[in-house]
């Protein structure tokens, strides 16, 4: 019983596990797009812009999934006799695209504004399409992957650090040390996928959208830039 039990021990001491589901998505739209919300009756009601000063929308989405863009090294191969090795070829190769699945919200409130932040660069009904872009009309969006346990603070109730709901204020930012991040800046939209609808079925309904990016930060980039090591971040 009491190597078992020192085997249940050792389990327990190894920590919790990373969960897939933990983790939230913030879209940034651009300052022109939420300009142009905020004077459309229609779409700043579906996004609950309450006065035209509200020109800064961020959105937390309820989203299936996310996988950040592959980027890899190049190698070229170097030989001496029989004896091959791969070496670094001193070029990053990788498509600066990702994807975001998320669920449509009654109103269609994320739809109706991410169609407008299309609109600057494609408008399939009259044919138009631009040539991208000045950062009046790119956006940015935040992937943070939850690192913090649910706890139970003193005096109240179990909260856990960086669990968002609905919609952002200016002021709501997560800070630095709060789980890990991928953060895309100059992001404009690709493309957006439009509803799909059938009879008998009464399911949720979800989207793609698919963005390009300039700038981003990954993990790696916080860790080493928030620590005095990246090696001060493995267990002890």
């Amino acid at each position: 019983m009491a190597e078992l039990n020192s085997q249940i021990t050792a389990l327990l001491s190894l920590g919790a596990d990373a969960m897939d589901n933990t983790f939230d998505v913030i879209i940034t739209l651009p300052t022109a797009v939420s300009e142009a919300i905020t004077k459309n009756t229609k779409l700043s009601e579906a996004n609950n812009l309450k006065d035209e000063a509200a020109v800064e929308n961020m959105f937390a989405l309820r989203c299936s999934g996310f996988e950040p863009p592959k980027f890899t090294l190049r190698t070229y191969e170097v030989r001496y006799k029989t004896i091959g090795l791969k070496k670094p070829a001193s070029r990053i190769e990788g498509e600066r695209v990702f994807k975001i699945q998320f669920r449509l919200d009654s109103y269609y409130s994320v739809y109706r504004a991410l169609v407008a932040w299309r609109s600057y660069v494609m408008q399939p009904a009259t044919g138009f399409a631009g040539n991208l872009v000045d950062t009046a009309k790119t956006g940015s969006v935040t992937v943070v992957a939850l690192d913090s346990p649910v706890m139970q603070a003193q005096g109240g109730g179990y909260v856990s650090t960086g669990l968002t709901s609905g919609k952002y204020a200016t002021s709501e930012k997560y800070p630095e040390s709060e789980g890990i991040r991928w953060v895309f800046k100059n992001v404009w939209l690709i493309d957006v996928e439009d509803p799909k609808y059938k009879t008998g079925s009464g399911e949720t309904m979800s989207v793609t959208a698919t963005f390009g990016f300039g700038e981003f930060l990954d993990p790696q980039y916080y860790d080493q830039s928030q620590l005095s090591s990246t090696y001060s971040i493995l267990p002890k």
